[in-house]
């Protein structure tokens, strides 16, 4: 842990400051979020199918590669490249494809023409 008494920013005033350039002023130990641009429903749908990959593959190295080729689906999605998230679709194992889940994410993403 960095104790640089140096860096506290205790007792300044910016008011009437300028700064140029690329000014970056974060504190220490924040958590930063990325927000993916999926809509509600379709995160709870992502966050169904992890659940269901967890509790239907015995397998940790299957289970592993499912989980990881749904994050690859989710930033496929988000970045609205349908034929990456049908390429990592199709990864999937069979009985997580024909899960309800799986499905219903399919249409809700617009790729049952692409996995046809």
């Amino acid at each position: 842990m960095n104790n640089d008494n140096s860096r506290k920013m205790d007792g300044n005033n910016f008011a009437g400051a300028t700064f140029t350039g690329n000014a970056n002023f974060q504190g220490d130990h924040n958590n930063q979020t990325y927000e993916s641009g999926l809509d509600g429903p379709t995160q709870e749908l992502f966050a169904k199918l992890i659940e269901e990959i967890k509790s239907t593959i015995a397998d940790p190295e299957e289970r592993d590669d499912n989980l990881a080729d749904v994050e690859r689906i989710k930033e496929a999605a988000a970045s609205g490249n349908k034929a990456r998230a049908a390429k990592f679709f199709s990864r999937l194992a069979e009985a997580i494809k024909l899960s309800s889940v799986a499905s219903t994410l399919a249409k809700n993403l617009g790729l049952l023409t692409f996995l046809a």
